[in-house]
């Protein structure tokens, strides 16, 4: 949006200088590359450090020559398909949610109405086949959160153990 804003000549003719500098200031702080705004100039020097170089905005595709282009393309089509998920990925998914679920569902320490959601790329189609799968305990809204979330984890990974569902040392959970 940015970019755009910037690219657009009737847009900036309506706008005052002291907008246009502003764009121009928060374009410097989003990187291209991993889609990531970051805070401020700091942030941003300490992220192109992380990733070894400075992405350029300023190249426009228009200047690239077409056997560049025609390459680039070639080489992402090539490589999608390895990107994207399955096509039963999302229901292989809700189905270890939903199994889950029923397994939490029957402890003493969980409310009634109490459900187990996706968080993370498994929701937002961005995940892979080989992604994590992140869930949270949701309680109901009416339902205070409980005093001792640790005793409520430590419960949870006890009946994913006993039901077969996970290995000990499988289990990542955590109290947030």
């Amino acid at each position: 949006l940015l970019l755009a804003l910037d690219a657009n000549p009737q847009v900036l003719a309506c706008m005052a200088e002291q907008q246009r500098q502003a764009i121009r200031e928060w374009q410097g702080l989003f990187c291209l590359i991993n889609d990531t705004y970051l805070a401020s100039p700091q942030a941003r020097d300490e992220h192109y450090e992380t990733i070894g170089f400075v992405p350029r905005h300023d190249v426009p595709l228009a200047g690239l020559q077409r056997a560049v282009l025609a390459s680039v393309t070639q080489g992402a089509e090539k490589l999608l398909p390895s990107l994207l998920p399955s096509p039963d990925f999302y229901d292989r998914r809700e189905a270890v949610r939903a199994r889950l679920e029923s397994i939490l569902v029957t402890l003493p320490e969980v409310p009634p109405g109490t459900t187990l959601d996706v968080f993370g790329s498994s929701r937002n189609k961005f995940g892979s086949d080989s992604a994590d799968l992140d869930m949270c305990l949701s309680w109901p809204a009416e339902t205070p959160a409980p005093e001792d979330s640790t005793a409520v984890i430590e419960s949870v990974s006890r009946a994913l153990i006993a039901s077969g569902t996970a290995a000990e040392d499988e289990l990542s959970s955590r109290p947030t």
